[in-house]
């Protein structure tokens, strides 16, 4: 009987920078499903903080104003985790659903 080898989608670098919350073992299983030019979108859904380089790699190129700067943290504004939940809203329902196993905390009371 052959089994399937495990592909590992993830360095150990890249795990390294995933948030605590985030089910390693789920997002391999969710990278296996997508194709690979998708893989980095989502993979910087679930680091703990995006370079500046990164941030305009997402497109995300607009800073907070300065003048809200004392209302809104720059840093929890640009927070990745901000986007996970905003990233499945691109999925169809089964691909939404593996996303969701992936930081199943973000959906929690949803």
């Amino acid at each position: 009987m052959m089994t399937r080898e495990h592909i590992s989608y993830l360095s150990a670098a890249d795990r390294a920078r995933l948030r605590s919350t985030i089910d390693i073992e789920a997002l391999e299983r969710f990278l296996a499903a997508t194709p690979r030019g998708f893989h980095r979108f989502f993979f910087l859904a679930c680091v703990t903080a995006l370079s500046d380089e990164q941030r305009q790699e997402l497109g995300l190129l607009e800073g907070v104003p300065a003048s809200l700067h004392a209302v809104v943290d720059p840093d929890a504004y640009w927070a990745p985790s901000r986007y996970h939940v905003l990233a499945g809203g691109l999925l169809n329902a089964t691909m939404r659903s593996k996303w969701q196993e992936v930081e199943p905390s973000q959906y929690r009371g949803a």
